[in-house]
């Protein structure tokens, strides 16, 4: 666009200098010869010089062209003794581009004056110019955040026409991406009527990719996807069009919904860019700019890479982009190869090299929140390609990361050290994402592998898949010396001896939720057979200080064991807590060993029948285990340790055991902990006296305590009283309490800050805590109406 202008300028005032006359009739000659080419002229002053004429604040438009306003300070004319013009210069200005690039190209290609072909314009086009000090800019305003900028432009044409460009700085953002160039340097020369490269550099290049803006741009452009024949956006400087434009777009199959048209668009973009490059380049040439650094980053996260040299080649059928950062320094670089089709056909990015440290790659500290990016190390070899119409993409490799450290606080509270991965396997995308693929998918942590592979395929009122995954047979011994100390702190010299082998099945189709499929079978022979003092089931028979949130959040520590003012035994508990608890929380507590089977499976169904999470699977000896040893944090590091920990319980304490202590620890209201301090905060009463209604509603109350149903005057409401007669009705159905006690219960009224009434009956001795046990659940995801 600006070379064109230039020349533009350079044809208007072809003329202007052999005229000896008055500086008005100066400037309304160079006004009528613009005209002619279709331009608007117009210069503040105008003056002789010795052999020049020089034209002061001029301006140079056209109404064909509404997206181009240019402003010069000064251009001196140097006549020629044939009444021709032996040079152009330009000094100084302005030039302002508005619109998309589409629209201005196109302004640009329909904009064609007439030329003539007298001697006055073909030696036009050979007039030498030059041009320095222009401040360059383009805004979109149809596209926010798409805009460029050259400071300190200049331009010059030999004789011969051969062409240079640069900048002190050029910076272009378009759809998430952004590239700024310090001084960058073109050199051009014609064939026929194509411009190619001869030459290009630059002192630094630095690109950024937002993820989550680019894909926010694309899905909402509205202008994206042209109409068969349409010039591109970014067709070569000057270049006549072909009869068939191989760079033509088809309009997307669906303009409804952007996400189909996501990957179109991107094929779109890369078509473009290889028809320009390849319009610059000759077959066989390249382009290599030094020092280019790339920085991708989705919302808080980044990844650094460079610097490194940035290679630009083409030949008879592609052009090919290779970024390949280390290359000076190791014999491994690791070489992003990207192979653009110039016209149809697929796109392939290739990666392959290694084992390289991260830092010499261009890793940050920080990025993605690794650390010792100089220490750590990977290799990868893959690939990736684009679908010929952009609507699928495959992706291919494996990979190896050794002595990596990451501080993810999803992970862990600390930095996770000494990671050593592996990754391999191979997907398939649909990138308007109604189907993923993955298959051979593999992971390896130490001597640890988990394999999977599975398919998801979503429809406008549907999703279904299937997946299988499964961790070979494995040493516990080994399970626990390959996952990273940082992930498992608390576990530091624990051991265990046996082994695990786990395989799962998951099939769903949310519009035949009764079909969900999720079996599984866990070969779980592992044993506890070393443990830390401080882990020791055993230092819980005897009082202990642990650390809980007060009723506002702040830290305080209480005391707790058997012997403290605030622990009661189990013997001195109301039975009807324990049903409560099985009720509630965990139906199946008396037989299974810790992790409840068919609540997980209950859990995975309803959740995918829900679309969202409405049901958990937490057992009562996971929840003690994450409150005797465990903070809030929601990690992953929490959760292995509290799977582990769950192990611990149920090998060394019986079951009565783990229910005594949850009941001690359990939270019933902020600042409130243990069965004893719950039963004088709610019912002014002992643990022993609790009455049915009343356990019920202190288990029914654990999934989130800091919730409370009574109003103002200390009445239950309403719906949840309601909701207690529903957990009264399970209590019977499953036998842990008899038709004399449901009758009794019914008939209570639940009041805040009021013991049980004299007439409420106890709970029968002779039932087994055992009977009933897994005949029904409710669990602690089941709200009733609000009142």
């Amino acid at each position: 666009m600006r070379v064109a202008l230039l020349t533009a300028l350079s044809v208007a005032l072809g003329g202007v200098a052999v005229v000896w006359g008055t500086r008005p009739l100066l400037r309304s000659l160079a006004r009528a010869r613009a005209h002619a080419q279709g331009f608007d002229f117009d210069a503040k002053r105008a003056r002789f010089g010795w052999g020049v004429v020089r034209f002061g604040d001029a301006s140079l438009s056209s109404a064909s062209l509404p997206g181009v306003t240019a402003s010069f300070d000064e251009i001196v004319v140097v006549p020629s003794f044939t009444f021709g013009v032996r040079r152009i210069e330009v000094h100084g200005g302005r030039v302002r581009l508005a619109g998309s690039l589409r629209t201005l190209e196109n302004e640009l290609d329909s904009f064609r004056p007439a030329r003539s072909t007298s001697d006055a314009h073909t030696a036009g086009e050979r007039v030498p110019v030059v041009v320095d000090g222009l401040d360059v800019a383009w805004d979109d305003a149809t596209n926010p955040g798409n805009d460029g900028h050259l400071w300190g432009a200049r331009y010059r044409r030999s004789p011969d026409s051969h062409e240079a460009l640069g900048a002190d700085l050029a910076r272009f953002a378009m759809n998430g991406a952004t590239v700024e160039v310090a001084r960058p340097e073109v050199e051009l020369s014609r064939v026929s009527t194509h411009r190619v490269l001869d030459h290009v550099s630059a002192a630094s290049l630095d690109a950024t990719v937002d993820l989550d803006e680019a894909a926010t741009l694309l899905a909402t452009a509205s202008d994206v996807a042209a109409s068969p024949g349409t010039v591109p956006a970014t067709k070569a400087l000057d270049a006549t069009p072909a009869k068939h434009d191989p760079t033509a777009i088809a309009p997307p199959e669906n303009t409804t919904d952007p996400s189909s048209n996501r990957g179109p668009r991107w094929r779109a973009e890369l078509r473009r860019g290889a028809a320009a490059l390849s319009s610059m380049l000759r077959s066989g040439a390249n382009a290599v700019l030094q020092k280019a650094h790339v920085r991708v980053q989705s919302g808080a996260e980044a990844l650094n890479l460079g610097p490194a040299d940035l290679v630009v080649a083409r030949d008879d059928v592609r052009v090919h982009v290779s970024f390949a950062p280390g290359m000076e320094r190791v014999a491994t670089p690791l070489r992003i190869q990207l192979d653009l089709p110039i016209g149809d056909g697929p796109v392939d990015v290739g990666l392959d090299g290694g084992p390289i440290s991260l830092g010499l790659l261009g890793v940050k500290e920080g990025d993605l929140g690794l650390e010792n990016v100089d220490r750590a190390e990977v290799e990868a070899t893959g690939k990736a390609q684009l679908s010929a119409d952009g609507r699928s993409l495959s992706v291919s490799g494996r990979s190896r990361f050794v002595d990596v450290a990451v501080f993810q606080r999803k992970l862990a509270p600390e930095p996770v050290r000494d990671v050593q991965v592996g990754l391999s396997g191979e997907l398939g995308v649909e990138l308007d994402g109604s189907r993923i693929d993955l298959r051979n998918g593999t992971a390896t942590v130490g001597r640890v592998t988990l394999e999977t592979s599975g398919t998801l395929e979503r429809g406008e009122d549907y999703s279904r898949g299937g997946f299988h995954v499964e961790a070979p047979l494995a040493a516990c011994a080994d399970i626990l010396g390959s996952t990273p100390p940082a992930l498992v702190p608390l576990l530091q010299g624990l051991e265990a001896s046996g082994t695990f082998a786990f395989s799962g099945d998951l099939g769903f189709d949310t519009r035949r939720p009764a079909d969900t499929r999720v079996d599984w079978k866990v070969a779980n022979g592992c044993r506890v057979t070393e443990v830390p003092e401080g882990l020791s089931p055993a230092r819980f028979e005897k009082p202990w200080v642990r650390s809980v949130l007060d009723k506002n959040d702040e830290p305080m520590t209480i005391e707790s064991g058997p012997g403290t003012s605030a622990w009661v035994a189990l013997r001195d508990i109301s039975p009807f807590m324990p049903t409560a608890i099985l009720v509630c929380e965990d139906s199946r507590f008396f037989s299974h060993s810790g992790f409840d089977e068919k609540a997980i499976h209950d859990s995975i169904r309803d959740n995918l029948r829900a679309g969202k999470f409405v049901r958990g699977a937490s057992t009562v000896s996971m929840q003690l285990a994450k409150n005797l040893y465990l903070g809030r944090e929601k990690t992953l590091s929490r959760k292995l340790q509290e799977a582990v920990l769950t192990l611990l319980l149920e090998q060394s304490l019986t079951k009565e055991q783990i229910l005594e202590l949850y009941l001690n620890v359990i939270e019933f209201s902020p600042g409130v902990y243990g069965i004893g301090p719950a039963a004088a905060y709610y019912f002014h009463s002992d643990a022993r006296d609790l009455s049915l209604a009343q356990a019920l509603y202190l288990g029914s109350i654990l999934p989130n305590p800091k919730h409370q149903h009574f109003g103002r005057d200390g009445a239950i409401h309403p719906a949840w009283g309601v909701y207690l007669q529903h957990l009264m009705q399970i209590a019977h159905k499953v036998r842990r309490i008899d038709d004399h006690e449901l009758e009794v219960g019914l008939g209570e009224t639940v009041q805040f800050g009021a013991p049980a009434q004299g007439d409420e009956i106890a709970p029968a001795s002779d039932v087994d805590p055992r009977d009933g046990e897994g005949d029904a659940d409710v669990g602690p995801d089941y709200e009733p109406s609000a009142p």
